[in-house]
């Protein structure tokens, strides 16, 4: 997700956004890409607002974490989180991940692209406001 895409010329003009990172941590903090199945993990995805128009916007941003087996296994959604839009253009949202939520054995590949998806949502409506992230590969291992 290099930008979020605004389907209103008026407001593709005027203001854009860009993912800054997804990062892996394991539950003590740490950045991990290798996770262990009976343990949970964090997600932290960053990402800024840019333009004239980055303050005037309101609602709430949605964001979802999907991930595609590489190999045998799921292709699922396996968290979300709703972040308030503030004045500050600066965003960060953590999705926890449960223990046991992804295989790691056979058939399984243990293997996962992690996709990322931010939506938004004003006044109870969502909006044409949309962006879309490949996050980093993790290994799902039995230890």
């Amino acid at each position: 997700m290099s930008t979020l895409n605004f389907d209103v010329p008026a407001i593709a003009a005027s203001l854009d956004a860009a993912l800054d990172a997804v990062i892996v941590t394991d539950l003590d903090g740490n950045p991990n890409r290798v996770i262990d199945q009976g343990v949970g993990f964090n997600v932290r995805v960053d990402w800024h607002l840019d333009g004239t128009l980055k303050s005037m916007i309101a609602g709430t941003w949605t964001v979802r974490l999907f991930v595609e087996s590489m190999g045998p296994g799921p292709e699922a959604q396996i968290g979300s989180t709703l972040v308030p839009l503030v004045a500050n253009p600066n965003y960060s949202a953590t999705i926890n991940v449960p223990a046991n939520t992804l295989p790691a054995g056979p058939p399984a590949s243990g293997v996962y692209k992690l996709v990322v998806v931010i939506t938004h949502e004003a006044f109870g409506i969502k909006t044409e406001m949309a962006g879309f992230g490949e996050g980093p590969l993790v290994d799902v291992r039995q230890p």
